[in-house]
């Protein structure tokens, strides 16, 4: 893929799921239809949340949010769980995560950002300049 290809095939961090692009939208659904996902919402109703706060909670999470609820649906407490995110994410088309850097949070969306490809993918992006 060509490197704007590859960021356009990414996770945003910091963008709610509205404003994803709509691979990342139904990445999301199919998640949302696992027994990894289904279970961490009977939790969280287990926990006192009716279901209609644990619906609100997911319908409309930032990336950041989306990849915290997938590594606990597949049990962040046994450790070794983020590569089981990426290869979900990988496996829905996501190349990766693009995220403001700390520099640039809080701007609106101005600034830089920083780019993580998922293992097998660092093949395909050429470091153009180190920092």
């Amino acid at each position: 893929f060509p490197v704007t290809i590859m960021i356009d095939r990414m996770l945003d961090w910091d963008k709610p799921l509205s404003e994803q692009p709509e691979f990342v939208k139904a990445a999301w659904q199919s998640w949302q239809q696992s027994k990894e996902a289904q279970k961490l919402k009977k939790q969280l109703m287990n926990q006192g949340r009716s279901q209609a706060e644990v619906e609100k909670m997911f319908a409309n999470p930032t990336g950041q949010t989306m990849h915290g609820w997938i590594y606990e649906g597949y049990g962040s407490a046994k450790g070794g769980e983020k590569p089981k995110v990426a290869k979900f994410l990988q496996s829905q088309g996501v190349l990766g995560v693009k995220y403001q850097d700390a520099g640039s949070r809080g701007q609106g969306g101005s600034g830089t950002r920083n780019f993580v490809v998922f293992p097998g993918e660092e093949k395909k992006v050429r470091i153009l300049e180190r920092k």
